[in-house]
Parts: structure tokens; sequence; C-alpha cells
């Protein structure tokens, strides 16, 4: 595991602060904004993240067609499956289905 990871890593992502929505997609763009510095030289755009159940798949990445827009510009969506933060896998999974999807 990388040193970056550890320290994202250390964040209690599944745990159940006073606000769990608000800290859930909180760390998830700290983690998004991270990794696109890092691996990404912040050349990545915006980019709404949701949660979404979809068969099969630990997530998904879409562009444009949403109601979402960035200064008039077409947001991507990284879509993430909250099932898979539950089966056993840890934040490892998540962090790595994010990056992939980036």
């Amino acid at each position: 595991m990388l040193e970056s990871q550890k320290e994202l890593s250390s964040q209690p992502i599944l745990s159940l602060p006073e606000n769990i929505t608000e800290r859930q997609y909180s760390l998830l763009q700290k983690a998004f904004e991270f990794f696109n510095e890092k691996l990404f030289d912040s050349e990545l755009p915006n980019v709404l993240i949701t949660l979404n159940r979809r068969n099969k798949t630990a997530g998904y990445f879409r562009y444009g067609g949403m109601f979402f827009k960035d200064n008039g510009e077409d947001l991507g969506e990284i879509a993430l499956n909250p099932d898979t933060f539950t089966k056993g896998t840890g934040v490892e999974k998540i962090l790595s289905t994010l990056v992939h999807e980036q």
C-alpha cells in the first residue's frame, strides 16, 4: 500500500458520524482530489461522485447527459457501488475502484 493510501485509509470511512451523508461524500471527494493531484497532475475535471447499486459492478464512469453542470460544462459521474463497501474488502477496494474510474 502506498504511503498516501495509508493516510486516506486511516479515515473511519465506515463509521457512523453525526452526518453520515456529508461525511461519506466528503471523504470520497477528498480521495478524488488527492488521487487527481498525485496520479493525474490535477488534470482531471470535476466529477459528480454518486453511490449506485448497479448489479455486477463495483463502479463505473459516465460522461455527460446529467442535469448537473460545472460552469455550463457537462460533468462526468463516478458511481461507486456501496454494496462492495460491506463485503469485507476494506477501504483499499473502495479507493482502488475510485482510481480505476478516474
